[in-house]
């Protein structure tokens, strides 16, 4: 059985339908995708995407710096739309197949979709935004580099460990 790392994952264009696409134009944005074998729909990514052994080190910090804890439970309630919130994110909008999440101060932005072309395999997606209020001035472009890449590969690792969850739930 072949393995799920980050190397699985690959950048790509938006979807030409994709909820993120709005922020394009201005923003720095992302898109990060990986086939996984089976039928997987939109609760079941977000519910493997927040409860990664990844994320909960994320879930931890948010817990303790931003008095923000989150928990299993709320991930699928998130991912089910049986919620609008998960620790320091809100929904900003959702389809069947697409979540936009918010933070609280609202610099970024983080996006799922699912797409199931066929019953036997689904393409997950997972993409970000960095809002640019201002213009980084000569001295931040280095920095914004640097963090902007630090984030691809997390954003990578991120992904990867949820597909690699969601086969799981395939092959126990």
């Amino acid at each position: 059985m072949k393995k799920m790392g980050i190397f699985s994952t690959k950048t790509c264009d938006l979807p030409s339908d994709a909820l993120l696409l709005k922020y394009r134009a201005q923003n720095y944005t992302d898109c990060f995708a990986v086939q996984v074998a089976g039928d997987h729909d939109l609760a079941a990514f977000v519910a493997a995407f927040y409860s990664t052994w990844l994320f909960k080190a994320e879930r931890f910090v948010l817990a303790h710096i931003a008095k923000a804890p989150a928990t299993d439970a709320q991930a699928v309630a998130l991912g089910r739309a049986e919620s609008d919130q998960f620790s320091v994110w809100r929904t900003e909008t959702r389809s069947q197949a697409q979540l936009l999440m918010c933070p609280r101060d609202e610099t970024t932005r983080s996006w799922f979709m699912v797409d199931a072309k066929d019953r036997a395999s689904t393409t997950l997606y997972f993409g970000s935004a960095l809002i640019m209020r201002n213009r980084p001035r000569d001295a931040e472009k280095l920095t914004l580099k640097i963090v902007i890449a630090l984030h691809r590969f997390y954003s990578r690792a991120l992904l990867a460990c949820a597909a690699a969850k969601l086969k799981r739930t395939l092959n126990p």
